[in-house]
């Protein structure tokens, strides 16, 4: 779990996060791999145990084509291999989730 002494810490190549899920069912451990303006990509080579490995989601952050300064589009990727069905069915509640 990232540790910070302020309340927002921003992830630098190579930290680690942990994601619960699923009503902290399951968990994730993450590593940041690329951190640089307008991109973000995370990694879980372990994944979920049992139901997906090779774990990548990545984000890219744009400015809205609004005046609105504060605004920001978000672009997700998720890349994975399955290793269970259940990998594979919850794939729709993965993205409303993130």
């Amino acid at each position: 779990i990232k540790k910070s002494k302020s309340k927002v810490d921003t992830l630098e190549v190579g930290d680690t996060v942990v994601e619960f899920f699923a009503l902290n069912q399951f968990q994730v451990e993450w590593t940041c791999k690329t951190n640089e303006p307008g991109k973000l990509v995370v990694v879980s080579p372990n994944g979920v145990p049992g139901i997906a490995k090779d774990c990548i989601m990545g984000f890219e952050f744009e400015d809205a084509d609004d005046d609105d300064t504060s605004s920001a589009v978000v672009r997700l990727t998720m890349e994975y291999t399955p290793e269970s069905p259940l990998a594979v069915l919850a794939t729709p509640a993965l993205f409303v989730d993130n």
